[in-house]
């Protein structure tokens, strides 16, 4: 998902929105990984996964992390999506994207269906805009 975010880094920057993404990682590794894949991207580190509860991302089943829908989203490996590296970190840890105005009102609040469900980039921008009109 990470890499699909980064692609849409010059459209966020024309809204005038920081893209930050919340890691396992210890501070460290979180730093190198946004500096070898993600440059423009605010890294924060929570190995003990505080936001991730805070937020009510839950850890995967099987379904979630071998069902069909999972084999679907295997497409984005094949042609080069997928932000590559060893895992880190609690491997079920299920994803979502959550977006957050300036206000502190939640934006978007998208939960994962399985470990490679996550949201179009158009779904991402068209919450963005629709909190502008209403600003």
């Amino acid at each position: 998902m990470l890499t699909r975010l980064v692609e849409l880094q010059p459209e966020l920057t024309k809204r005038g929105v920081t893209l930050a993404a919340v890691t396992m990682g210890e501070p460290e590794e979180a730093a190198e990984f946004g500096a070898a894949r993600a440059p423009a991207v605010v890294m924060l580190s929570d190995p003990q996964q505080e936001a991730y509860r805070t937020y009510g991302l839950g850890r995967a089943g099987l379904l979630e992390t071998m069902g069909p829908g999972v084999w679907a989203s295997g497409v984005d490996l094949v042609v080069g999506r997928h932000v590559g590296g060893a895992p880190v970190g609690d491997v079920r840890q299920m994803p979502g994207v959550f977006i957050v105005g300036p206000d502190g009102r939640l934006l978007l609040a998208y939960y994962s269906k399985h470990i490679g469900d996550h949201p179009k980039p158009q779904q991402i921008l068209a919450a963005i805009d629709a909190a502008r009109v209403k600003a």
